[in-house]
């Protein structure tokens, strides 16, 4: 069966950008054609102008085309270029009910999170192409660079159309609906939106055999069928892009690994062969170390991963050193490792805590007669690095070099971690916050900084939290129990994440 799609013009005449993408996609395959309006319908839409359009109003108009324009209409979509909301969000890129074959594409700022017009509608015409064929596929929070991701921190999107993705969690329950057609025509269209993506970012480049390297791994031909030739290579004077001035010929970096305090950065290096210092680039304030890690992945990957300690506690540096390491090596996943206040009944001293999500209670309200409210930021773990972790509870004790202050051995839990500049050590405290997070497992500082500075950056990195408990932040004894434990905590939170690194969660950066 093929999936005839019509696309429409509504407020404004856009039918050349559409046409374009539409004939690029049905030149790739034969299971879905996307089609104008013939020409007696094709003006419908333009006197339909709103300057902020709300969904429902434009799903409403499009039930209404199809029943005045009659015949065999399955699946619309309309195409806009003012902004988009629904009843919750604004400011969306696109919307639909895909049971009812509607959807709607806004145009609006797509130029600043897209690499161009082209990718962009390709991209969402692929997306609720697909939206039809599986209508009970949810779009998800966390960012996967899939294209079910739900988008609310809109620089997702680039990430998106550049990985012409589909996680596993969303592969598994489209592909029910899939048969052997679809599925070769699904490759064929999402090929297409990265070759538009890609013609773009290598023409920027300016170097022929990047075109021809890139466009030939995509799609195995020769060039690309409609490219410009790219320009010159710009001269040797010319400044190289900020993110790799620094280092412009390193190899990219698989890991920054990132403590608040110099005896957890220490515990770390002490797990890193080869371990060395490296030179101070004057670029700012920061230290670094560089290792390599051996994983045991099939394909003998090494991981390239970088170590830094922040100037001092606290949520403001962390989010300095996230916007410095960024920066300077441009990662491809952070972790934060070191030592927390763990909460009592859920955890134990010289327990290890992978946090599922940072809770971030810096931000609030002070009330009259004290009274002081709360305004959660919650900061997910990636969830690629977060489901390796749940799968790795063991097989990292071996790294463990320090004495254990009492019988027994660590364990490995997951659960929310709270993060703030305050010391906590109240009893009452955390029985607030355990109402507001029920998972709640553990209290630290740097968390929360950290996660929102890599989070408002366009190009950030995956994030995972990992603490070691060297005390319980309950507000008993907690000098004692810290000055036991807190060697052994700082130890078992490196053990944990090297022995997580050494297990190859993810592939390494090429």
């Amino acid at each position: 069966m093929v999936f005839n799609i019509e696309l429409l013009s509504i407020g404004a005449d856009r039918y050349s950008d559409v046409e374009r993408a539409a004939v690029a996609l049905n030149a790739t395959q034969r299971e879905f054609q996307f089609n104008l309006p013939p020409p007696r319908l094709r003006d419908a839409g333009i006197p339909f102008i709103q300057r902020e359009y709300v969904s429902q109003a434009v799903f409403g108009w499009l039930r209404e085309y199809r029943k005045t324009a009659k015949g065999h209409r399955p699946y619309l979509i309309g195409v806009i270029d003012a902004p988009l909301r629904s009843a919750e969000l604004r400011n969306l890129f696109g919307s639909h009910e895909a049971k009812d074959g509607v959807a709607v594409i806004s145009l609006h700022d797509a130029s600043h999170f897209a690499p161009n017009l082209t990718s962009y509608l390709r991209y969402y015409l692929v997306r609720f192409a697909l939206s039809f064929v599986a209508p009970t596929l949810r779009t998800h929070k966390d960012t996967r660079a899939c294209f079910f991701d739900r988008k609310l921190y809109k620089p997702d999107l680039s990430k998106s159309i550049a990985s012409g993705a589909i996680c596993d969690e969303c592969r598994v329950k489209i592909l029910k609906y899939f048969n052997e057609e679809i599925h070769q025509a699904t490759i064929a269209m999402i090929t297409e939106v990265k070759v538009a993506a890609m013609v773009t970012s290598v023409t920027r480049l300016g170097r022929p055999d990047d075109v021809e390297r890139l466009f030939g791994e995509l799609t195995g031909r020769a060039s690309p069928p409609d490219a410009a030739a790219p320009g010159p290579p710009p001269p040797a004077s010319a400044p190289a892009p900020p993110r790799q001035a620094t280092a412009p010929t390193d190899a990219p970096v698989d890991f920054i690994l990132i403590t608040a305090i110099e005896e957890e950065r220490d515990a770390l290096l002490s797990k890193l062969p080869g371990v060395r210092k490296l030179d101070r680039d004057g670029t700012g304030a920061h230290t670094y170390y560089e290792a390599s890690v051996a994983t045991r992945r099939q394909d003998g990957a090494a991981y390239r991963v970088i170590v830094t300690a922040l100037s001092g506690m606290g949520p403001t540096k962390g989010a300095i050193k996230a916007g410095a390491v960024v920066t300077r090596w441009n990662p491809a996943h952070v972790l934060m490792v070191g030592i927390a206040g763990g909460v009592a009944d859920e955890v134990a001293p010289g327990d290890v805590i992978v946090a599922s999500q940072v809770v971030d209670y810096t931000l609030g309200k002070q009330r009259d007669k004290g009274a002081h409210e709360t305004r959660w930021v919650a900061y997910p773990a990636d969830a690629d690095l977060f489901d390796a972790a749940r799968n790795f509870p063991v097989g990292w004790e071996d790294l463990v070099t320090r004495a254990r202050p009492e019988s027994g051995a660590p364990r490995r839990f997951i659960g929310d971690v709270a993060s703030g500049g305050d010391v906590v050590a109240s009893r009452r405290r955390i029985g607030m916050y355990r109402r507001a997070w029920p998972k709640l497992i553990g209290v630290e500082m740097e968390g929360g900084g950290v996660a929102a500075g890599l989070h408002d950056d366009i190009e950030r990195p995956r994030f995972l939290m990992i603490r070691g408990v060297s005390d319980l932040a309950d507000g008993e004894n907690n000098a004692a129990v810290k000055a036991a434990w807190r060697a052994y905590a700082c130890d078992v939170a490196a053990a944990y994440a090297i022995g997580l690194l050494r297990d190859g969660p993810v592939p390494a950066a090429r």
